[in-house]
């Protein structure tokens, strides 16, 4: 009887009914429908004429992607609530002045670094933030080519206000419309803008588009 086990056995193996199965395939560490890229963390300077969800899902996403992000408004109370529940900077203005801008900028660099990202969010009431980088000298921002970006977001507004919010900002600069300034699109947007700051963006300089 065990010299017939035997013999099965020694048959099995030269067969190669016994030889180690090798597992085939690709591992894979996110699940199907996922894809990871590389996001160097950026320092951002948000400005926002109202504290709405397309502002809230855009320094979410930013701080979530391990960004550092001082929020700039006129909304205390508001912006205070948004910058103690996701961990940003904020910055109390009574409007958005050159001076007060450039305090913000100054203030960002002596803490963290010299920003590299600036996004301005204004509804369809008041553009005011739109403006609020148009004096600022980007010169010593980009001290890598196609890193610096400016997005300007208008949310709730025509398409006709679109045409001013590229003017007079350089390099990689975008505008993006959002008609509906409602929760549906919020996400969206900062989907987006997180896209246009990634390394590719730089590609997209001057981009106006409808979200």
């Amino acid at each position: 009887m065990a010299d017939n086990y035997l013999e099965r056995k020694m048959e099995e193996y030269r067969s190669g009914k016994l030889s180690a199965r090798v597992k085939t395939g690709v591992s894979r560490s996110l699940p199907k429908g996922k894809i990871a890229v590389d996001f160097p963390p950026r320092t951002v300077i948000l400005a926002a004429a109202a504290i709405g969800p397309v502002c809230r899902a855009v320094v979410k996403s930013f701080i979530d992607a391990g960004c550092r992000v001082a929020l700039v408004s006129a909304c205390h109370k508001e912006a205070t609530g948004l910058a103690r529940s996701f961990g940003a900077r904020f910055y109390p203005v009574a409007g958005f002045s050159p001076a007060s801008i450039n305090s913000v900028v100054e203030d960002v660099i002596s803490h963290w670094n010299i920003p590299d990202t600036f996004i301005s969010v204004s509804d369809g009431n008041n553009a005011e933030a739109n403006n609020a980088f148009l004096t600022v000298d980007y010169s010593r921002f980009e001290q890598t080519p196609g890193t610096l970006r400016i997005i300007n977001i208008m949310a709730g507004e025509d398409g006709d206000a679109l045409g001013i919010s590229l003017n007079g900002l350089p390099g990689c600069s975008y505008a993006l419309l959002v008609p509906d300034a409602g929760d549906g699109h919020a996400s969206e947007t900062a989907a987006l803008c997180l896209y246009l700051c990634q390394p590719c963006g730089r590609f997209f300089s001057g981009l106006t588009v409808s979200v």
